[in-house]
């Protein structure tokens, strides 16, 4: 059975009580990696992603680093912050957390996350970076995209919006856009009903009453909360039946106050609805009529508006950017609004509402139409083909992995910026703990090699070498036992031989013996005696004569080797005397002319 290749994924938040979009995107990438691959999501903490990819069976690798936002912010102080993050400790713990899980390859998910990258490079791991956002523009934009396209063998963009910036040449051939999707099963539209019954009956929403929602991972000024509340207050005197709810996490107060206070300056502020962030949107998008999405900020997506034409609901939204570039693919251009218009925003709401049997069938149409073009058929085709690529690059490395090494068993190595020392046996690096674990079995950091983070990568991780039991387990496959009595052991796996020869226990340095209990001694098979076997006369005597002949040889073969080198040498010497191109015609003649006369002598 072949062994499945293993990929990281490094996300760059990881938030206690919601998922953001790219949270969301990761998870979603986990899942369909899981099939074919060995999957290790990275995270900083723990929190609402882990626990989401833990249920799904997702490995999960708790380690925190520092985000570039200067990258994502095309500022020029992106390189002078970016060299302190490489000489952190943060940067020689993520070297450290590569060598101890070894992946084949890594995906790195939004673009201030470069750190991980950035290590996985210099450990000689091919890296995927997801960019789910458009870098700021301006004079260091191409500062940024540059950056991006050192540490990325591949580059994936969200949208052509994102990808825009990455125009150059320099990073042409490593550009592949694949743009969320999402698995209809794992929405449950079986329960869609029951969900929008039980949601409306919980907010005093009546089946006639018409529900217009934006929902949101955190209530913020760029996801234009406040834009939706001018709109409700606009639409209220003219449409009695409707209501506003707003779902999202409140965690900017400030921003959160201002925008209840402009809820309760409304025509009837009972009509707007604040709701908690549901993680299961199963359970809150089949309540919603309408979905809005008037964001200020130029997103490279809009992961709110494929999910509202996902579960078929009609979606306006602000022409920005990524989010723009969804609604003209999948043909919902008239409900694009220019950004901060809050007048043509809820007009274009305004005329929806005047129909409700045409609101249905937009929203029909919308779910057709984010299928065909977003649906998980496109997404699949996309990601394959990249996978394919992938696979062929790591099959590669892996061969040439597979070359014999200039290090040899038992050696100590070290990477130059990580933290662990690792023991090479059976052609596999075993990690210590800890010191402690080094000096249980007798090994001294004197004698650890420094090597390349890459020169470690070629070597699988074994198992961790540690002083917990059990010890046949976790202590090295090969080492000198004893117990309490005087007897040396040579371990060998699981068999332990006794060394009874006088001169080998000589030359045994008693620092390299490690001392265990008797019952340790006791689990281990015992083998053969380990001693200096007595050769026979009459064979030391044919092993003398056997390496005295070859002695002769040896240096008869030296002499005519040395007559030859010597005439070498002097027909050198001669042309570089004389400089003529004949000369070396002349010496051979003048030699056949030798050889002719002895001959001539002999007969």
């Amino acid at each position: 059975m072949s062994v499945k290749s293993k990929v990281m994924l490094f996300s760059h938040i990881c938030h206690p009580a919601r998922m953001s979009g790219a949270e969301k995107w990761l998870l979603f990438l986990a899942r369909t990696l899981t099939e074919q691959y060995e999957v290790v999501l990275v995270v900083p903490c723990s929190g609402m992603l882990s626990i989401e990819a833990e249920t799904t069976g997702i490995r999960i690798a708790i380690q925190d680093s520092p985000l570039l936002w200067s990258l994502y912010e095309s500022s020029p102080a992106m390189h002078q912050e970016f060299a302190k993050q490489k000489a952190s400790n943060s940067y020689r713990s993520l070297l450290t957390l590569l060598h101890m899980h070894r992946p084949d390859w890594v995906i790195v998910n939004t673009s201030v996350n470069a750190l991980p990258a950035a290590a996985a490079k210099k450990a000689g791991i091919p890296v995927a970076w997801i960019i789910n956002e458009i870098l700021y523009p301006g004079v260091h934009q191409i500062d940024a995209v540059r950056m991006v396209n050192r540490y990325a063998d591949w580059i994936i963009g969200i949208s052509e919006a994102v990808l825009a910036p990455f125009k150059v040449s320099i990073v042409n051939n490593k550009k592949r856009l694949i743009s969320p999707s999402w698995n209809d099963a794992e929405l449950h539209p079986e329960g869609w009903e029951e969900n929008r019954r039980y949601l409306r009956e919980a907010h005093n929403i009546g089946d006639h009453e018409t529900l217009i929602g934006l929902i949101s991972g955190m209530i913020s000024v760029h996801k234009g909360i406040d834009q939706f509340i001018y709109m409700a207050g606009m639409l209220m005197p003219h449409f009695p039946q409707v209501k506003f709810l707003i779902a999202g996490s409140p965690e900017i107060t400030e921003y959160f106050d201002k925008c209840k206070t402009l809820a309760s300056s409304t025509l009837d502020p009972s009509r707007i609805i604040f709701h908690s962030f549901e993680n299961h949107i199963e359970q809150l998008y089949p309540a919603l009529d309408v979905v809005v999405v008037p964001s200020m900020i130029d997103e490279g997506f809009g992961m709110t508006a494929l999910e509202g034409m996902a579960f078929g609901k009609p979606v306006v939204a602000y022409d920005s950017a990524g989010l723009g570039e969804l609604l003209k693919n999948t043909g919902n251009e008239k409900f694009l609004v220019p950004k901060g218009d809050v007048d043509g925003l809820s007009q274009t709401i305004a005329d929806l509402l005047q129909n409700k049997d045409r609101m249905l069938e937009i929203g029909t149409k919308n779910r057709q139409a984010s299928a065909e073009s977003f649906g998980i058929g496109i997404f699949q085709n996309r990601f394959n083909k990249l996978l394919q690529e992938i696979d062929a690059v790591v099959h590669g490395l892996n061969r040439q992995y597979k070359v014999q090494s200039r290090h040899s068993e038992g050696f100590l190595l070290k990477g130059h910026s990580s933290y662990r020392v690792f023991l090479l046996e059976n052609g596999t690096k075993r990690p210590f703990i800890n010191k402690a674990a080094m000096a249980r079995y007798r090994f001294k950091m004197k004698d650890v090699q420094l090597v390349r983070e890459a020169e470690l990568q070629k070597y699988p991780t074994g198992h961790i070498l540690s002083k917990e039991e059990p010890f046949e387990v976790n202590s090295p496959m090969k080492m000198l036992l004893i117990g309490s009595g005087k007897t040396i052991f040579l371990r060998r796996g699981g068999i332990i031989h006794p060394v009874s020869s006088k001169k080998i226990l000589k030359k045994t340095n008693r620092k390299q013996i490690v001392s265990v209990p008797d019952d340790i001694i006791v689990r281990f098979k015992l083998g053969s005696p380990i001693r200096i076997r007595k050769k026979s006369t009459k064979r030391r005597i044919q092993r003398r004569h056997a390496w005295n002949r070859q002695l002769k040889r040896r240096s008869h073969l030296t002499k005519r080797t040395s007559s030859a080198i010597r005439s070498k040498s002097i027909k050198r010497n001669l042309q570089r005397f004389f400089k003529s191109p004949d000369l070396g015609y002349l010496l051979k003649r003048t030699g056949s002319h030798r050889h002719s006369k002895r001959k001539q002598k002999v007969d």
